[in-house]
């Protein structure tokens, strides 16, 4: 009776297995989240840019799935410090998370301004006490924090733009690709009369939760950059998106 059973069901569910749509067959992917503001590209609204391309070339999609979300600056810290999301853009020294060892930007901060309005060029002598109009986000940053000039935050990188253009802020500072992108978009507004200078090099970094996932995660960064380096595919994707090369440091 045994072996009469075995006979009927087994050839049933060998077809079983094989009319299975193959996703259900397939190891579940791990979730990864992770969280930037717009930056032109790096993170486009459209979900294109190099983070992007970065994150999927080191997570491969077969075994990973990428859960984006646009926050604002200090709540995308807020959620990887709570294990709410998994990763975040780390450009300051933050102890409580785990940074990757290989950045993923580098970029130029420094000052929009026309030469007609301030004279001379002095340095960051030229900011004291000056008018400086800025995007709250990177007002957090060590080096504005420290500025003596007097800091005018707005809520977009647009309004700053408007203030240097009317004339109440006499220095409009920034990422060097954050405020030409908006020049770009404001069609009352050129680079020639405006100078920009750059004052410090921004590096940023991948910026993981502090659990066992993102220690993980961090190790996977680290040698997928380090792959892409030597395959040649990490230069091919800031060549594509015409960003800056990190300063890597190989050992």
């Amino acid at each position: 009776m045994t072996q009469k059973f075995l006979k009927i069901v087994c050839p049933g569910i060998m077809v079983l297995v094989l009319i299975l749509p193959t996703e259900i067959l397939a190891t579940p992917k791990t979730n990864i989240t992770w969280t930037t503001e717009i930056w032109p590209k790096a993170t486009e609204e459209d979900g294109r840019g190099a983070y992007f391309d970065l994150l999927n070339a080191v997570y491969p999609p077969s075994e990973f799935e990428l859960l984006h979300s646009f926050l604002p600056y200090k709540r995308g810290i807020n959620f990887v410090r709570e294990g709410r999301m998994d990763i975040f853009s780390i450009c300051y020294p933050m102890s409580e998370f785990y940074r990757a060892k290989h950045p993923w930007a580098q970029e130029s901060l420094g000052v929009l301004f026309d030469e007609k309005v301030i004279g001379d060029w002095r340095g960051l002598a030229s900011l004291e006490n000056k008018q400086v109009t800025l995007h709250k986000e990177i007002a957090i940053l060590p080096f504005i924090k420290k500025l003596n000039a007097n800091l005018i935050k707005t809520d977009s990188k647009a309004k700053s733009l408007l203030l240097l253009e009317k004339r109440r802020a006499i220095f409009f500072l920034g990422i060097y690709i954050n405020i030409l992108h908006e020049v770009d978009k404001n069609s009352n507004v050129s680079m020639p009369p405006y100078t920009f200078v750059p004052l410090q090099v921004i590096t940023c970094y991948p910026g993981f939760t502090p659990s066992p996932k993102g220690e993980r995660l961090r190790e996977m960064w680290d040698k997928g950059i380090e792959r892409l380096h030597k395959s040649g595919e990490l230069q091919a994707i800031y060549k594509k998106w015409k960003l800056e090369y990190p300063d890597y440091q190989w050992q």
